[in-house]
């Protein structure tokens, strides 16, 4: 059993017994492959940290939102259970984040 980008070396050689440029052309398909894998990670790491400080900020304006309207909520005079819920929101949201991250890591 065999694994791999390219033929068995043994079987390399055949394929230029029956193609004359065959070898150059899978080196060379293999080459490109290889070329074109290590552009998509050039471009998705990059997208991937900026879209996780792009997490980061939003999660941080809405706990901070959230928080800012159960003080306002609560010096105005309004219901505890307002506050509360507004509190909650963005405890149980970054509570489910780090279940989240913590199953993936898993």
């Amino acid at each position: 059993m065999w694994s791999g980008v390219l033929p068995r070396p043994e079987d390399f050689g055949k394929y230029g017994e029956i193609v004359p440029d065959a070898p150059e052309r899978i080196l060379r398909m293999a080459e490109q492959e290889q070329q074109h894998r290590i552009n998509l990670e050039s471009q998705m790491v990059p997208a991937d940290v900026l879209a996780g400080k792009r997490g980061q900020w939003l999660g941080a304006a809405i706990s901070v939102l959230a928080l800012s309207l159960a003080a306002i909520v609560s010096i105005l005079g309004g219901p505890w259970q307002v506050s509360v819920a507004l509190v909650g929101v963005p405890v149980l949201s970054v509570a489910r984040s780090l279940v989240s991250a913590w199953r993936s890591k898993g």
